[in-house]
Parts: C-alpha cells; sequence; structure tokens
C-alpha cells in the first residue's frame, strides 16, 4: 500500500490519483493472492487449467477491465466528478473488489514450496562423483 501511496503522491494532489493507486492496491492483491493459491494449492491449480484458453483470456479480461475502470479516476482527478462515476454503478465495482481482496486474504495459502538451490560448483564434478573418485583412489 505504501509503494501505491508514494505513487499517488509522485503524480499530484488530484483525488483521482489517490483513488486510481487505493483500488489499484486491491486488484493487485486479489491478483497476487490468486497466484499464490495457484502455486500452492493443487485444487485450485487443477479448477484453473481445466478451463484452458478461456479460463487464461477471462482472466486477462477482468483484470485489464478492473485496472481500466479504476484508472478512469486518474482522467477525472476530481473528487466530485469520481464519487459521480462511481455513483452511476451504485458503487458496486468498488466495494466488489475491496471486499473479494479482504475475503481472498483470509483464504489459507498453505505451506510454500521449497526453492531447490544449486551450490555453486565450478568444477562441474559432483560431490557424490569426487566421494566416489576418491574412494578408488585409495
Amino acid at each position: 500500500m505504501l509503494v501505491y501511496l508514494t505513487s499517488a503522491f509522485w503524480h499530484g494532489f488530484y483525488a483521482g490519483y489517490y483513488l486510481s493507486f487505493f483500488f489499484w492496491y486491491f486488484v493487485s492483491s486479489i491478483v497476487n493472492t490468486l497466484f499464490r493459491l495457484h502455486q500452492r494449492r493443487p485444487e485450485v491449480k487443477e479448477a484453473f487449467e481445466s478451463l484452458g484458453f478461456v479460463g487464461r483470456v477471462l482472466a486477462w479480461f477482468i483484470s485489464s477491465v478492473a485496472m481500466t475502470y479504476f484508472g478512469s479516476y486518474f482522467q477525472l482527478l476530481s473528487w466530485k466528478d469520481s464519487i459521480s462515476f462511481m455513483s452511476a454503478l451504485s458503487f458496486f465495482p468498488n466495494i466488489l473488489v475491496v471486499v473479494l481482496a479482504l475475503a481472498l486474504q483470509q483464504i489459507p495459502l498453505g505451506p510454500s514450496k521449497p526453492r531447490h538451490h544449486k551450490e555453486a560448483n565450478p568444477s562441474g564434478i559432483s560431490h557424490e562423483s569426487k566421494s566416489e573418485g576418491q574412494l578408488k583412489s585409495q
């Protein structure tokens, strides 16, 4: 949230900047949580992959529309115009994105997968090969 707040501050002192970045934070939180669920929960990964190409296009479309909708405040700039724009849809997208982001954060993600780090071995010979070679030479 601090990065988004700093970005809004960087752009200037119009309410539209702060509203855009505020809601973009929640959109990116949703995307981040869904990505983590996809990585850590096999049932979520299977469900998403069962949708195939249609699922990927749908996910892209929804995230693009959300980013564009909340980016509208960037163009409107003023608080009054932004609130009028939100009220035209009864604040539904705004409420939905905040509630969805907060609800998704309540889902346990499960353990993270351990990352496998290879040891630096400039000779290219594995430790097992070295041991076997040393044993044979003795």
